[in-house]
């Protein structure tokens, strides 16, 4: 192969790459089964320099949504990067305010559900792992919130 034909086929390659890793962001499914808004922040302490934060995201009773990582440099068609998550979880109801800190680790690029619920007056997260976002509950709408 010529010099000229390589350096092309590595370019198309290169520009093939990207265009697949742009479609293949990591996706989280946050669900609040509560009976209250709830709202939900997280930050991955493994990799405290790279700054992967999940921003407050705010859902209504019931409401589910998904959260797209996009194209960061720490999603970049590797998937999202491993480690372990710390996240605030808070809720208000009319007779009290609640707020718990929950931990939880991720694998590379894992698609997760967080399930966000109050049990004996408290927030509550339960991760669940799954390789594609599920349905929604009930047939509710899904909104898609994300980083890109």
């Amino acid at each position: 192969m010529s010099k000229m034909g390589m350096i092309s086929a590595v370019i198309g390659l290169a520009v093939g790459t990207l265009a697949q890793a742009s479609t293949h962001s990591t996706k989280w499914t946050l669900r609040n089964e509560a009976k209250d808004a709830m709202t939900l922040a997280c930050r991955n302490t493994s990799a405290l320099e790279m700054e992967i934060v999940l921003p407050e995201q705010t859902l209504a009773a019931g409401e589910q949504i998904i959260y797209d990582w996009g194209d960061r440099f720490y999603n970049d068609g590797l998937w999202l990067n491993p480690g372990t998550w710390t996240c605030v979880l808070k809720s208000v109801t009319k007779k009290s305010r609640a707020e718990r800190t929950e931990t939880f680790a991720t694998d590379w690029g894992e698609a997760i559900t967080l399930v966000l619920s109050r049990f004996d007056d408290q927030p509550r997260l339960r991760k669940i792992p799954m390789k594609t976002p599920i349905a929604t509950k009930d047939g509710s709408e899904s909104r898609t919130k994300g980083s890109k």
